[in-house]
């Protein structure tokens, strides 16, 4: 964990507070996380291990990651810690089965937007090809419990108020950015395959946009953006009239609804996770930005592109994708973190560790 992030610190003691309710049933038990260098996935990675110290119990933690250099920087602190192991894959190829996890969180996955357009088959073959191997490793493992991050995204467009796990909009096939929506979907379909053919306990995570501490400062998502022009003092540009209305997730809730799903879920469903609270569009957002943290030189100006460069560029279409949070709620689930608490904690991060 980054020893001059003090605002990173705070939100994993927030986490390790808020899995109190676990911790017999992590006792002793190996917990795999994959893209375990990613905000989410090392997040996991950090609380467990904090969470072993802090209740004296014994939990191994494996942090599978494509770039076996990389990780050993972002754990750097953690490299001799007796309960860590690093393991290197491009998940490609068939997962080592002497591994042996009990639980898996399967939070690997390609986030440039830019390349779901540019690099179409290559996004669909990663995060099919990714969760099939780990899908396989859990089957033959016999895991306890397998977590999948998905995404908001599977919806599409749709012209439902809120959207409930079994609601699905339009996906356009024949559009190269649908290469990540829809290699999500088949995602889930393969994990409900193994659940229902093998018997595998899978849990989806349908995660709204999750942000908060310890996003690193070449993020490209949107949110990142808007926090690094405020550091600067530059006025936040936007290039759509910024309609898009999405859920949104601080880090914090993610990481404890993520145990949630594997310790009061129900196998074989999928789960919207996000703030049920937080109703706002990248319009919105970018405003709040200025408002709350912004200085005079601040800022929301809009220059629309044409449609074929924000095509080029992978935006989304505009859509109105609030999720319905009721089925997360019924596992005793509240999110605790609103978004002026999630950009404060976005920006002082940052600034902490430039």
């Amino acid at each position: 964990m980054p020893t001059n992030d003090p605002y990173y610190k705070e939100e994993i003691a927030r986490i390790i507070k808020r899995l109190e309710p676990f911790v017999n049933k992590l006792a002793n038990k190996t917990v795999l996380i994959t893209g375990a260098t990613g905000l989410i996935g090392k997040t996991c990675v950090f609380s467990l291990l904090q969470l072993a110290e802090s209740r004296s119990i014994d939990i191994k933690v494996i942090a599978l990651v494509r770039n076996a250099q990389k990780a050993e920087t972002v754990f750097e602190e953690f490299l001799t810690h007796p309960k860590l192991e690093i393991a290197e894959s491009d998940l490609s190829s068939p997962i080592d089965t002497k591994l042996s996890p009990n639980f898996i969180i399967h939070a690997a996955s390609p986030t440039d937007s830019k390349s779901f357009v540019s690099k179409p088959v290559d996004i669909i073959n990663d995060i099919y090809c990714g969760t099939k191997n780990i899908l396989e490793l859990a089957r033959l493992s016999k895991v306890d419990g397998l977590c999948f991050l998905s995404t908001l995204e599977v919806y599409g467009t749709s012209d439902k108020a809120l959207l409930r796990e079994d609601d699905f909009g339009n996906l356009d096939s024949m559009n190269p950015r649908s290469s990540y929506p829809l290699g999500k979907r088949h995602a889930e379909c393969l994990c409900a395959g193994y659940a229902s053919q093998y018997n595998v306990p899978i849990f989806v995570a349908r995660l709204g946009q999750t942000f908060g501490p310890g996003v690193i400062a070449e993020d490209e998502r949107v949110f990142a953006q808007f926090a690094r022009r405020i550091i600067n003092g530059q006025d936040i540009i936007l290039h759509t009239p910024g309609n898009t209305v999405r859920s949104y997730c601080s880090l914090d809730d993610a990481v404890v609804a993520l145990f949630y799903l594997l310790f009061r879920g129900e196998a074989g469903l999928a789960y919207n996770v996000a703030n049920p609270h937080i109703k706002i569009s990248i319009r919105e957002m970018a405003q709040l930005f200025v408002d709350n943290f912004g200085d005079e030189r601040c800022s929301v100006i809009i220059n629309k592109l044409d449609p074929k460069e924000l095509a080029d560029r992978g935006y989304a279409l505009t859509s109105y994708s609030l999720l319905d949070t009721s089925r997360l709620e019924s596992l005793g689930f509240e999110a605790k973190t609103g978004v002026i608490e999630m950009a404060s904690g976005l920006i002082h991060s940052l600034q902490a560790r430039s």
